[in-house]
Order: C-alpha cells, then structure tokens, then sequence
C-alpha cells in the first residue's frame, strides 16, 4: 500500500514521496526493495525539479540497500535500470540547462584545492 502512495504523490508531485521512500529504506531489517515503479516514480519527480542531489542520495541508498539485501538473499535482483537511466538523464539536463549540480561543485573545490 506504501509503494502506491509513494507513486501517487510523486506523480501529484509532492516531496513527501521522497520521504516516504526513504522511511521504507530505513533500518537493517529491510528484506525487499520497494516495487521499482514506487522509486522510479520518485527519481523521476526529482528529476522533473532538477534536485540531482537529491536523486544522487535517493539513489544511493538504493544501492547500499540492495547491497545488503543481496548478501543476505543472493537470488534478489537490484535495481532497476531505468533509475540509473534517470539519474543520467538529470545529468544531461542540468549539463544542457548550465545549472551546476551538487556533485559537479564538490568536485570542481576538490580540483581548485
């Protein structure tokens, strides 16, 4: 039922889906990844109001969750492509819009130092 919400209010685009997701991530007892249309959905309205940082977190999480989950269950699958799909594509938009992203300014300071 949580995986519905999460995609209606997402789709509604309300922010609350973001933390919606990340409440369902939370926790050492997670034994499944949400249904990809719940965080994709998510990804997608980040990306839709360019929080890359966001998205970049959102889906980092993610990851270390489905790390977690696989060393318990080998036979769990990860995720998703189309949320590292997205996560390019928020890239690209920002690099064609020339707004700077969190990622790309911590890195540029890394350089200058």
């Amino acid at each position: 039922v949580t995986e519905r919400v999460i995609r209606a209010t997402s789709v509604a685009g309300l922010s609350l889906s973001v933390d919606l997701l990340k409440l369902l991530l939370r926790g050492d007892n997670v034994v499944a990844l949400p249904s990809s249309i719940a965080y994709i959905s998510v990804l997608s309205f980040l990306r839709k109001i360019g929080r890359i940082d966001r998205l970049e977190e959102t889906l980092a999480e993610l990851a270390n969750v489905s790390r977690r989950i696989q060393m318990k269950q080998p036979s769990q699958s990860g995720i998703d492509i189309v949320a590292f799909n997205t996560y390019l594509g928020a890239i690209c938009d920002a690099a064609v819009a020339g707004r700077k992203y969190s990622s790309c300014d911590n890195e540029s300071e890394k350089l200058d130092s």
